[in-house]
């Protein structure tokens, strides 16, 4: 058995909505987060998702292993939601950009190594 572990899934949708990935961006969107987590998270494309799962399959040396995938790096919400108001600010979107009260969550370092 191979395990992919995915971070937080990012790319088109196949759904109009209802799923806690789009879920968590639409409630910057639509005002029903009024403050961003003061934690963080590593990104993946579905795209480059779907085929660190199809090469899992197509290589042995892959089986038995556990693969992360993600960017890379490890982004807080107040990052995120700061790009989102940014990129979507000027067409006229209110994107929620204060920072919750509080440390931030301190992230797990994770290796994306064996996925690349």
């Amino acid at each position: 058995m191979v395990v992919v572990i995915p971070y937080w899934i990012t790319g088109p949708s196949l759904l109009p909505g209802g799923f806690t990935s789009a879920d968590m961006v639409i409630g910057l969107f639509n005002g029903s987060k009024t403050e961003v987590a003061t934690s963080g998270l590593g990104i993946v494309d579905v795209r480059d998702l779907a085929k660190c799962h199809v090469e899992a399959v197509r290589k042995p040396e892959a089986a038995n292993q556990r693969f992360c995938c993600h960017s890379g790096e490890i982004s807080y919400w107040k990052e995120i939601a700061d790009w989102l108001d940014g990129e979507f600010g000027p067409q006229g979107y209110t994107v929620t950009t204060q920072e919750a009260a509080g440390e931030r969550v301190k992230m797990a370092r994770l290796s994306n190594q064996k996925a690349r």
